[in-house]
């Protein structure tokens, strides 16, 4: 009776040690642009935990836009935050799909003098930007914005 029940214990703890064991969490290499509230769900879901639930475990990485592309095609990103790059790149026929995305509306606006009341009231001055990026382009090329040196 001692021999079978301890078959039966060593048989539990080998079926329920070896079926159920922990698998090691994916590593995930994750990259945003640039510290700014666009990015702060991916912070808190780390921070939180909600990757490790899944079994995930990420390294969110900042680097520049324009490094992003390459860093996906060879490998050393798995997932990416920002999108501009993203789109371009996938509507010139890369690889690239769009699982999700962060926020459903633009996190910046204009801010301006109250003489500013519309984008051709812009013409003449002075534009301060992080960088250059789509919102100067964007009116250089649609409003035909001439900068005068560096935008």
């Amino acid at each position: 009776m001692k021999i079978g029940a301890l078959i039966a214990i060593v048989a539990a703890i080998f079926y329920f040690g070896v079926n159920r064991s922990v698998q090691a969490a994916d590593k995930v290499v994750i990259s945003y642009s640039s510290r700014s509230y666009a990015f702060l769900p991916a912070q808190v879901a780390a921070a939180k935990g909600f990757f490790k639930d899944e079994n995930l475990e990420p390294l969110l990485i900042q680097m520049r836009s324009q490094v992003t592309v390459p860093a996906l095609m060879s490998g050393e990103v798995h997932f990416t935050l920002s999108f501009g790059n993203i789109i371009g790149s996938a509507m010139q026929g890369m690889p690239f799909k769009i699982l999700a995305v962060l926020t459903d509306k633009p996190l910046h606006s204009l801010v301006a003098r109250p003489e500013i009341k519309t984008i051709n009231d812009l013409r003449g001055k002075r534009i301060g930007t992080q960088k250059e990026s789509a919102a100067p382009t964007t009116l250089r090329r649609k409003r035909s914005f001439k900068p005068k040196g560096s935008m």
